[in-house]
């Protein structure tokens, strides 16, 4: 099982979905809360694709440093 980390699109504060074998409820400040949560890839691919997008993974901040001359 590969898990994907997903949210829901702009314009959507809430989404139930349900099947005979699960249901997600997303809405803000519940468990599965809209800034990000872990579901299943296959089960993003079938059903949320259209409601969501993967949360996209943070990349590391460099900092860039500057000369510094001191002088005695």
């Amino acid at each position: 099982m590969s898990a994907i980390k997903i949210r829901l699109k702009d314009g959507r504060r809430y989404l139930t979905i349900g099947t005979p074998a699960f249901s997600i409820v997303i809405k803000d400040g519940g468990e599965n809360s809209p800034d990000g949560f872990e579901v299943d890839r296959e089960v993003y691919e079938k059903y949320l694709k259209p409601f969501t997008e993967p949360v996209p993974k943070t990349k590391k901040r460099s900092v860039e440093i500057k000369r510094l001359d001191l002088e005695e």
